[in-house]
């Protein structure tokens, strides 16, 4: 699905098409600090001066944007992967595979919090297990393997993307850490799962197959290739 952003402020649009990657060059540290800023507040949430829509209708941001400002810092237990996966296992635990086990060890826990109390001294009173506490409990967690950090990098949007539903992502200042070869291959991984890219850097750089280069100079004026 084709879909892009936009915003008063700029003369383009970044587009978007199922696995298309975008570099976005702001020569001008300040305005870079502010554009990043800003995306980084509505993906989170917040509101803007960013709009995300396709063809026919606005989208929010947080649904579909993930921003990696730091590719050796991601971090697969953030809050917005384990509320996933504990969403996940909750519907999994009462799907009708697994419902009589699940009730059943409720009803176990319900039994032994019971013999806690008439074994105290005092009189006491528990909260009823539920599916919610129980899911907490076992506290669920992803086990990967990655041979390196751009190989963990690369498991994490597809965590994002199968877990979460993420399928636009945002990388800042990604040369810094990675060489073009390392990232050319990145590229074609991603986008071969079907992944947007947006890398959004200080200097000029090379991108094979990039569908779009927008350079905003120290003037402000933007170059489109």
């Amino acid at each position: 699905m084709r879909t892009k952003i936009s915003s008063h402020n700029w003369e383009h649009q970044i587009k978007f098409n199922d696995g298309s990657t975008t570099l976005l060059v702001i020569e001008d540290s300040d305005t870079f600090r502010k554009y990043i800023t800003e995306l980084k507040s509505q993906i989170e949430g917040l509101e803007g001066d960013f709009a995300f829509s396709n063809e026919k209708d606005s989208l929010s941001f947080k649904d579909r944007f993930a921003i990696i400002t730091n590719p050796l810092q991601v971090d697969f237990t953030d809050k917005r992967i384990q509320t996933k996966i504990t969403s996940l296992m909750k519907n999994r635990m009462s799907n009708e595979t697994h419902y009589e086990a699940m009730t059943t060890v409720l009803s176990q826990l319900e039994s032994f919090a019971q013999d806690l109390e008439m074994d105290f001294p005092f009189e006491v009173e528990h909260s009823e297990p539920d599916i919610q506490a129980l899911v907490k409990m076992f506290g669920f967690s992803l086990k990967l393997d990655y041979q390196d950090e751009i190989d963990k990098l690369s498991e994490y949007t597809n965590v994002l993307h199968d877990v979460c539903g993420i399928d636009h992502f945002v990388f800042v200042s990604m040369f810094n850490y990675f060489n073009e070869r390392t990232i050319q291959t990145f590229i074609r991984e991603c986008n071969a799962n079907k992944h947007n890219l947006l890398f959004i850097e200080r200097y000029d750089q090379t991108v094979e197959n990039a569908s779009q280069k927008i350079l905003i100079d120290h003037d402000l004026c933007e170059i489109f290739e």
